[in-house]
């Protein structure tokens, strides 16, 4: 996948339009910063003079004025962003992908669903009260189909003053095909994780004490997950964990396995930058395409070694 032959495939309109789209939201990122300016220095000046007159009481009403002027570049400046994230996932990312995989399908505004999440059991359904799943790719690369997504998953705890959200997963939440039907669902979490086993499931413990440190691994069935958690495989799944820098899940189940790497980032998000790079932009998105065939290919689950 080359980034000057993707370059050469987006029209130029298109490139026009985005760093128009850029410079606006350059700009309105500025005009925050400005008024961010105005409002500290509002604060110190009226701090100063209420506490030397006297009118401690009346601080919190000097500080209304300056805080909603700044509600108005902050709202400018989050509705340029998401019309230029708009525009380059729609008519930039299906043309990296294009160049990735035999087939695909994309839809920014779609992802998988709530149902498949819950069905592999590492969140109960009374831990998911906020579920959202975007950018939803599927297709096949070397024979393996995939499907893909940025999911949020939070729990909502306490009511009224005491009430707190907290998040259980934000990251990419894979689903590949496995050469093997398995007749019980196997589990792994990172042990820093929210995840967990499903219903009536044993934590399991392997010879490896380093696996045993970063991993737990549950299932029904000790000799399925022993089958499938070999010297080698334990290696590359500790691989994947260093290499993503955050919670490594894993669900295999009847011939697929859920690969969710919990590192609160997404896919073909912008990088921040002072000046409008659609090279970078490409680059950055590449390397989140990567992750899908770095797994497929650390994993083996092109190569037919799980068939029996």
């Amino acid at each position: 996948m080359n980034v000057d032959d993707i370059l050469k495939e987006i029209p130029d309109e298109i490139k026009n339009e985005l760093k128009s789209r850029f410079e606006c939201y350059k700009n309105m990122r500025k005009l925050f910063a400005v008024f961010g300016i105005i409002w500290a220095l509002s604060i110190i000046i009226f701090s100063i003079c209420s506490i030397a007159n006297g009118m401690n009481s009346s601080l919190p009403i000097l500080f209304v004025g300056p805080f909603v002027l700044m509600l108005i570049p902050a709202l400018l400046r989050e509705s340029s962003k998401k019309k230029f994230e708009k525009l380059y996932g729609e008519k930039v990312v299906p043309i990296i992908l294009n160049c990735s995989f035999d087939d695909f399908q994309y839809d920014k505004n779609s992802g998988i669903n709530m149902q498949t999440v819950l069905k592999t059991q590492m969140f109960l359904p009374t831990e998911v009260d906020v579920f959202e799943s975007e950018d939803y790719i599927s297709g096949s690369i070397n024979g393996i189909s995939f499907q893909q997504s940025d999911v949020r998953i939070k729990n909502i705890v306490g009511s009224g003053k005491n009430r707190s959200v907290i998040p259980m997963f934000t990251g990419r939440w894979m689903i590949f095909d496995f050469n093997k039907n398995f007749v019980t669902d196997v589990i792994l979490c990172s042990d820093t994780s929210k995840g967990h086993g499903g219903s009536g499931m044993e934590k399991l413990n392997f010879e490896s004490n380093e696996f045993n440190n970063i991993f737990d691994v549950y299932t029904k069935d000790g000799l399925t997950a022993y089958y499938i958690f070999t010297p080698h495989f334990m290696e590359k799944t500790m691989k994947l964990q260093a290499v993503y820098k955050g919670n490594l899940l894993m669900c295999f189940q009847n011939n697929s396995v859920h690969v969710c790497i919990d590192n609160n980032s997404n896919a073909f998000s912008i990088p921040t930058m002072d000046k409008f790079d659609l090279q970078t932009m490409i680059e950055t998105s590449i390397e989140d395409i990567k992750m899908i065939t770095d797994i497929i290919d650390e994993l083996k689950l092109s190569e037919k070694i799980f068939v029996t």
